[in-house]
């Protein structure tokens, strides 16, 4: 927690408590400062994915030294390439990968099938983060996981990028596939309980 006001403006005065013979300090209420002038930062599991991107490179040559039956060269890549995107940036998904990436049938997924993979098993980690999000950044969520338009006045997108739950390149979009999907079927649960 960082604080937006800076502390040593304020005093108590009589002993600290913040009362003068039973008035208020005219420097206010530290307590009631606190509570008015303090705004959350989050600590998101944000990671570089270096250690993951090794991981999947040496399993990666491991399948295609010993080959796989009925894959080529590309459609593996683009199987590695979409677990690298889906679960590099953030260290609980690179969990859910790496588990995924052990099961036996992994090669014979479709990248698609594997998307959908992760979105079942990261459901819980990724409802916490719909829950750790207010109601108008989840609001900005579902717009840009539906149509991916946002007003540039939304107030929301700068705590979201911060928080990188969005990203911009070339445009802005979700940080991945697969909290994309998420995000949609969960605004699809919300527009129902509204209902």
């Amino acid at each position: 927690i960082f604080s937006s006001a800076e502390s040593s403006q304020y005093r108590f005065s009589n002993g600290g408590n913040g009362h003068t013979n039973g008035e208020r300090d005219e420097a206010g209420n530290w307590a009631g400062l606190i509570i008015s002038n303090f705004f959350i930062e989050y600590a998101e599991d944000t990671d570089d994915g270096s250690g993951f991107k090794e991981k999947l490179d040496q399993v990666k040559a491991w399948f295609v030294a010993h080959g796989s039956p009925g894959r080529s060269q590309e459609e593996i890549d683009e199987l590695f390439d979409t677990l690298y995107a889906e679960c590099a940036p953030r260290e609980p998904l690179q969990r859910v990968g790496l588990q995924i990436l052990s099961q036996r049938a992994f090669i014979k997924l479709a990248p698609e099938e594997l998307i959908e993979r992760i979105v079942n098993q990261a459901r819980t980690y990724y409802t916490h983060l719909w829950n750790s999000c207010s109601p108008g950044e989840r609001q900005t969520l579902g717009h840009l996981a539906q149509d991916r338009l946002l007003s540039y006045r939304d107030p929301d997108v700068e705590p979201l990028l911060r928080r990188e739950l969005i990203v911009k390149d070339q445009d802005l979009h979700l940080f991945n596939r697969s909290f994309r999907q998420f995000v949609k079927s969960a605004e699809r649960v919300s527009y129902v309980v509204e209902q």
